[in-house]
């Protein structure tokens, strides 16, 4: 049984735990896309209680980053584990307060 889940943790506030790899991919896209459909204009995804990444995961939040942006909503990432920080930064991208942005762009 996989303790892997993003679930609502307060109004604005989505809390992702366990693990974010291929293995929870799909899962984690799909119910991440659904719980963002019912977000409020603004709202975050604490990363806080992740155990372990890949760059699956960046893709994943890249995902959920899109999903937020089409429906003109405002995700910020917080307690982002500095491993997927890592991640993120060898393939062009920062991490930060106004979500992923590029290295060009930041």
């Amino acid at each position: 049984m996989s303790d892997t889940k993003i679930k609502v943790s307060d109004p604005d506030r989505l809390v992702l735990y366990g693990d974010l790899n291929f293995e929870h991919a799909s899962e984690l896209i799909i119910t991440g896309k659904e719980l963002i459909d019912h977000a409020p204009k603004r709202f975050y995804i604490d990363l806080h209680h992740v155990k372990q990444v890949s760059s699956v995961g960046l893709a994943i939040l890249l995902k959920w980053l899109r999903c937020a942006r089409q429906q003109e909503k405002q995700v910020t990432f917080i307690n982002t584990p500095s491993k997927l920080a890592g991640i993120a930064l060898v393939s062009g991208f920062v991490i930060g307060v106004n979500g992923i942005s590029t290295l060009e762009n930041h």
